[in-house]
Parts: C-alpha cells; sequence; structure tokens
C-alpha cells in the first residue's frame, strides 16, 4: 500500500488471496450478510478511473455533436412544414383566407352603400358610404346644420 492508506486490518492473510481466503473467511466467522461498504481505491485504480473518465466524455460529446446536428437538421426541415401547417390551420379557424387583390369600387346609390367587385365581376363585400362621399354624390351644395344657439337663432 501508499503512504496515503494505511495497512488495513486482516483476518487469514497468510492465505492466498482468491477462492481458498474467501472459503476460510467464510467458514470462520459468525455469519455473511450483503451490506454496501466504502472500500477505498488505489492509487492505480484511481488513474485507471480517470483515463476512462476521459474516454467516455470524448464518446460522450460525439454523441452530442451528432444529436445537435440531427436537431439543426430537423429544424431546417420542417420550418416550411410549419408555416404550411399554422397557415393552413388559420384559413380553416376563419373558413376562409385573406388576400390582396385588386378590387373595384361601386357606389350604390339607392343603399348608400360602396360595393367592391374583383376582376371577374364576382361581388367581394360593401360597407356604408362616408360622409365624403355622400357629399361627392350629391354634390358641393352644402347643407346649413340645424343647430341653433341658446338665443334661438341659428349658428
Amino acid at each position: 500500500m501508499s503512504e496515503n492508506h494505511p495497512q488495513p486490518k486482516q483476518k487469514y492473510h497468510d492465505y492466498p488471496v482468491g477462492v481458498q481466503r474467501a472459503s476460510i473467511v467464510r467458514a470462520h466467522s459468525e455469519g455473511s450478510e450483503e451490506k454496501t461498504i466504502f472500500r477505498p481505491l488505489t492509487d492505480d485504480e484511481l488513474q485507471m478511473l480517470d483515463k476512462q473518465l476521459s474516454e467516455t466524455a470524448v464518446i460522450l460529446r460525439n454523441h452530442d455533436e451528432v444529436l445537435q446536428s440531427a436537431k439543426t437538421q430537423h429544424k431546417k426541415d420542417t420550418v416550411d412544414l410549419r408555416e404550411t401547417y399554422e397557415y393552413t390551420l388559420k384559413k380553416i379557424r376563419a373558413k376562409g383566407e385573406e388576400k390582396v387583390m385588386e378590387v373595384h369600387k361601386y357606389f350604390n346609390h339607392d343603399e348608400m352603400t360602396v360595393e367592391y367587385y374583383d376582376n371577374d365581376g364576382v361581388f367581394v363585400e360593401s360597407r356604408a358610404m362616408l360622409p365624403s362621399e355622400k357629399n361627392a354624390i350629391f354634390g358641393s351644395t352644402r347643407t346649413e346644420p340645424i343647430v341653433r344657439d341658446l338665443n334661438g337663432t341659428n349658428g
């Protein structure tokens, strides 16, 4: 043993290490049982374990690099699919889609609305006319407001 480890107390040390000594120790004991104990390592064992640890770290690092590379490739391969999925899901939920397209505006004088049609002449949507659009229809003749001050005179 080295200087770091004192000589341990031993029984039957004059018998060879191995099966013979184990048999004698077992035969002369008061009983045997399974028990977890702490066994100090020798300097040689510690050096061997350090070497094994560094080899394991290299192998583990290589596996981690393979995993990271696979994750990066997976992300690249699925970006477009995820965008397509989200866009399709949005259209399904809305039961339609938003599109930028050229539309043509028509005034409906009877209903006082503005109607929009696509290039094929298909109705797209309508909305109420804005006050400025109504004024453009009726010309530039301005009407006087019917607002009176408290004295009973106009404006």
